[in-house]
């Protein structure tokens, strides 16, 4: 029904760009066909502002619905805020089953439409009640300039309630996702504790949805708010598992600088202890070590093949020749060797202190 009116406001901006006021805008005057079109109909009442002096005097309209200038029965006192306030009343039919003048007999609903007091409703959203609200304000300089403003107005409006439809219907989605989050944040306090996998899926599915609620409507501050729910929900369960570059990647989507303050110094401390750790424990070396062994029997069976070789052809005797080539070739193998490991080997301070020992 909110779009047949959005149809009904095309119909209003052309008759308005030919000055032409309807001054009847009712529920009973729009019709939709068998093809989903829409009709404005009973244009009897129109007023042409081209001809405002000689338009005669009179109070027409619906009781119901009209706007406190009309209660004049001057056409000079209408305008194309009129159409704007009748607009707005049969925005609140469609929303409410009722008329805007409520009252039982015609005089209690002029009497009604004079005061156009703001309403109160229930179940409506606060977008739609504004535009209601001030499309029948009783000053016409306080409601929307035209009809075209009402209508982007009334998308809007739209397009929010379709978002927190969307909004809604991830609630449950939500739900399962904080409980597993629970789930693994504090075991003690639940039955069972889910994967990581399952808590990462939640989480990708229910933010690609809120943000799909996003692009219905830009402005759906509860769609803003559950993001930003979602994401500190997910900081808290990553910095309890110690994946604070993880906690940081989603801090830096919300708009709280003490936060990433916060989780960039807890980052900085964690790669410090992990470096420091790294740096004692002879694990990160083992490969290292391996390469360098490789490489130390490697020069110890070329030594002694060569000795064999030089006593073979040349006598067992000892020369400073002799001891100066053992020890370059076998130096030389050591370094290739820490060449070959340095990666690992220099990574702790075992395999630094066992490198400096051997050169």
């Amino acid at each position: 029904s909110l779009n047949v009116l959005i149809q009904v406001c095309h119909a209003l901006e052309f008759a308005h760009s030919r000055e032409i006021i309807h001054r009847d805008i009712k529920c009973e005057n729009i019709m939709v066909g068998a093809f989903n079109e829409v009709y404005l109909m009973d244009w009897g009442l129109a007023l042409n502002l081209r001809q405002i002096e000689i338009a005669p005097r009179g109070l027409v309209g619906t009781p119901s619905y009209m706007a406190p200038e009309m209660l004049t029965g001057a056409p000079k006192d209408v305008s194309t805020k009129t159409d704007i306030y009748l607009l707005g009343a049969t925005l609140h039919h469609l929303l409410t089953g009722n008329t805007r003048h409520t009252s039982s007999s015609i005089g209690a609903a002029l009497a009604d439409a004079e005061k156009s007091q703001p309403h109160m409703y229930h179940d409506v959203s606060e977008r739609l009640v504004g535009l209601i609200n001030s499309s029948c304000h009783r000053n016409p300089t306080s409601r929307p300039q035209n009809v075209e403003q009402f209508r982007k107005e009334l998308e809007a409006a739209i397009a929010d309630s379709n978002a927190l439809q969307v909004c809604e219907d991830i609630s449950p989605a939500f739900e399962e996702l904080k409980a597993l989050v629970q789930a693994n944040m504090y075991p003690e306090e639940s039955t069972g504790i889910s994967s990581r996998n399952s808590i990462d899926h939640l989480y990708v599915e229910c933010r690609s949805r809120y943000q799909g609620a996003l692009a219905i409507s830009p402005d759906c501050n509860e769609a803003i708010a559950q993001i930003e729910r979602l994401d500190r929900l997910m900081i808290a369960f990553e910095r309890s598992r110690t994946m604070v570059e993880r906690a940081l990647s989603i801090a830096l989507n919300i708009n709280d600088h003490e936060l990433v303050n916060q989780l960039q110094k807890e980052v900085q401390q964690k790669r410090k202890t992990q470096n420091l750790m790294r740096l004692n424990d002879p694990r990160f070396s083992e490969k290292g070590r391996r390469i360098l062994l490789l490489s130390l029997s490697l020069g110890c069976i070329l030594i002694s093949a060569g000795g064999l070789t030089y006593n073979y052809f040349n006598g067992n005797e000892i020369t400073a020749k002799r001891l100066m080539v053992s020890h370059s070739l076998l130096t030389l193998i050591v370094g290739f060797g820490i060449y070959l490991g340095r990666t690992s080997l220099l990574s702790t301070l075992t395999g630094r202190q066992l490198s400096k020992a051997l050169i």
